[in-house]
């Protein structure tokens, strides 16, 4: 099977930088390059996407759609601020009566009458109320690209652009995929060209009236939303992106072909800095953008108050996490362990990934139905303090648990191996294995939580920020770490 080493061959001696469309020459092939890659190492690996297309919205859900879209654009009342942050409504987790982002409100309310979150919905729903304010609808400048798209025709040059990187791929690329697979790049690809003009734009006007002096977006190295980065740029707005889970030595979006890593035309495209969660993270890219630590605040502070929040002595919980990747063999796995593990001293629980959660019934639907609580919250943290073990698809959720010092095992499966080798976590392979591992049968094993997750997130953020408005370049390590979360061996 092909690695990710194998598929960025077709970046290594840089055609794909031969094809660009002609609005501000912006390159195509980050606009496919995650997207072609991810595919790829699906296929390779036997994997299913874990993200759930939008559905149909009833008359009255898309009316409060809209509304909600107008009332809440990032028009309104736009007046300057030096950091506006470009968010995931996915990132948000139910803490009371509000919505906390957890990966930008921490840094948010840190310089609150500096920033301004613009945020996607969720599959065309807003999760309201916010817990900061002032939030403002990203959708708005989609739906612009969309009605533009729709006014505009690629010229000739583009078009053969367009079908030139298409046939290149064809011929070069590492994974053979059907043809069919193929022309559905193609039409992605001059959609999102088609788009450009009225993005442009769009984002012009929005820095114009905002005048941020960085502005941060989620999810960024993946490309789709490249032309934030080069537009910004291009104004002379620092631009960064704060890691929003699990980055790996084998995720295309955070690891290139060094060749095009050392391209200027190409960073053009991607963040100047990326933020990440400690110093375990920092060393698993390979990209242009500096990884810099600056700490996971989510974690740290729900952290400081785990103790008082972790569940009771009683039946063991054991906390499944799915990846999305694998649902047929983790829920095999998971169904099979309830059959040998007691009932009356085991409690399992299914967490699904946050993007299967429109597919919980067709993916999960034996699970419920043989006694497996499906755990539908949208705060992982909260579902962590109330387990005693945690296993499951390597993933951010896995690490996270070692902060709460829960035993953790991971699934062992050839992308998983892929992904992360070493001894990081015990593995199972089936659900006998699984349940010699929560039986005490192995040793746990509890790795330097500090090395994981950085704590010092607020000096950091300060220090960032502070030398990024006095255009300085930030210091590779920041400021000096005070202390760990959790602790470790």
């Amino acid at each position: 099977m092909l690695t990710l080493t194998d598929l960025l061959a077709i970046e290594e001696d840089l055609q794909v930088l031969e094809f660009a469309f002609e609005h501000d020459d912006f390159l195509m092939w980050p606009l496919i390059r995650a997207y072609v890659l991810l595919e790829a190492l699906y296929a390779e690996y036997g994997l299913k996407n874990a993200h759930a297309h939008s559905g149909h919205l009833s008359l009255q859900e898309l009316a409060s759609y809209v509304a909600t879209t107008v009332r809440e654009n990032p028009f309104r009342d736009a007046s300057p601020r030096s950091i506006v942050m470009f968010s995931s409504g996915i990132t948000n987790v139910q803490r009371g009566d509000t919505y906390f982002n957890r990966l930008h409100d921490h840094f948010a309310l840190e310089l609150r009458q500096d920033t301004l979150i613009i945020e996607d919905s969720v599959r065309r729903h807003y999760l309201r109320p916010r817990r900061f304010q002032p939030v403002r609808s990203h959708d708005w400048i989609h739906i612009q690209g969309a009605f533009g798209a729709r006014l505009t025709r690629l010229s000739s040059r583009d078009r053969a652009n367009t079908l030139g990187l298409i046939r290149y791929l064809k011929a070069h690329f590492p994974h053979n995929f059907e043809p069919s697979f193929w022309d559905a790049v193609q039409a992605m690809l001059v959609e999102r060209g088609k788009r450009l003009n009225a993005q442009h734009k769009c984002y012009d006007a929005l820095f114009e009236r905002l005048r941020p002096r960085v502005v941060f977006v989620e999810d960024g190295s993946y490309g789709v939303r490249s032309y934030v980065f080069k537009w910004a740029r291009a104004r002379g707005i620092a631009t960064a992106e704060l890691q929003h889970g699990l980055v790996s030595l084998n995720h295309p979006a955070y690891n290139y072909a060094s060749a095009l890593a050392q391209s200027p035309r190409y960073r053009q495209h991607l963040p100047e800095f990326f933020l990440t969660c400690g110093r375990y993270w920092k060393e698993q890219v390979r990209m242009p953008s500096p990884p810099l630590v600056i700490g996971n605040p989510n974690l740290s502070e729900y952290t400081k108050d785990a103790a008082a929040l972790q569940r009771e002595k009683g039946k063991t919980v054991i906390l499944i996490v799915s990846g999305g990747g694998v649902p047929q063999l983790l829920g095999s796995i998971t169904l099979d362990l309830r059959g040998l593990l007691s009932p009356s001293h085991y409690d399992i629980v299914f967490r699904p990934h946050p993007g299967e959660i429109p597919m919980v019934t067709e993916r999960y639907d034996q699970l419920g139905r043989s006694g497996i609580r499906i755990d539908l919250s949208t705060d992982l943290y909260e579902s962590i303090c109330q387990s005693h073990v945690v296993a499951g698809e390597m993933s951010t959720a896995l690490f996270e648990a070692l902060a709460f010092a829960k035993p953790v095992f991971a699934l062992d499966n050839e992308y998983g191996r892929l992904q992360f080798a070493g001894n990081l976590f015990p593995r199972f392979k089936d659900a006998k294995e699984l349940g010699e591992l929560v039986g005490g049968k192995s040793t746990v094993i509890y790795p330097d939580v500090g090395y994981i997750w950085e704590s010092d997130w607020r000096s950091r953020y300060s220090e960032f920020i502070s030398e990024v408005k006095s255009g300085q370049s930030p210091r590779s390590d920041l400021k000096p770490a005070k202390s760990s979360v959790g602790g470790g061996a």
